[in-house]
């Protein structure tokens, strides 16, 4: 089981978005447009968040295909110079995959740590975070 956690701009979730949904529609699962709402994984998250101008999001058990459509739109935000840091973890191999692109920034945007900061306290933060937002989503039901 993977999980994906992810800290962006607004603008650029929706840059990221739209690239993940052309990955989709092009080279997975997807078969035409009506099947994104229920297929790409930015369109259900578990957790959102606003703060400022950045949103984070959460989301657990995604699928190979959430994966490569993931990493393949990382690619094309990067070009675009989007601040971004996404974290993917493995429950079962215990693997982390980070991927940002938040050069010159002098602190991560919601955790309030500096970019070049170990990433394990980072990610423990952002676990902390998602714990915390799980617990007021039930909270309020």
């Amino acid at each position: 089981m993977k999980n994906v956690r992810l800290i962006i701009t607004k603008l650029g979730y929706e840059i990221l978005s739209a690239f993940a949904d052309d990955n989709y529609l092009y080279g997975y699962i997807v078969n035409n447009e009506s099947e994104l709402w229920k297929t790409n994984i930015l369109y259900n998250p578990d957790v959102t968040k606003q703060f400022d101008e950045y949103l984070f999001i959460g989301k657990d058990n995604i699928s190979e295909d959430d994966e490569i459509a993931l990493e393949e739109s990382i690619k094309d935000i990067k070009r675009k110079n989007i601040s971004y840091y996404i974290v993917l973890l493995d429950t079962e191999t215990r693997e982390i995959r980070v991927y940002n692109n938040l050069s010159g920034k002098v602190n991560l945007p919601i955790v309030d740590m500096p970019v070049k900061f170990d990433d394990f306290e980072i990610i423990k933060k952002i676990e902390e975070l998602k714990y915390e937002l799980n617990s007021e989503d039930e909270m309020e039901v």
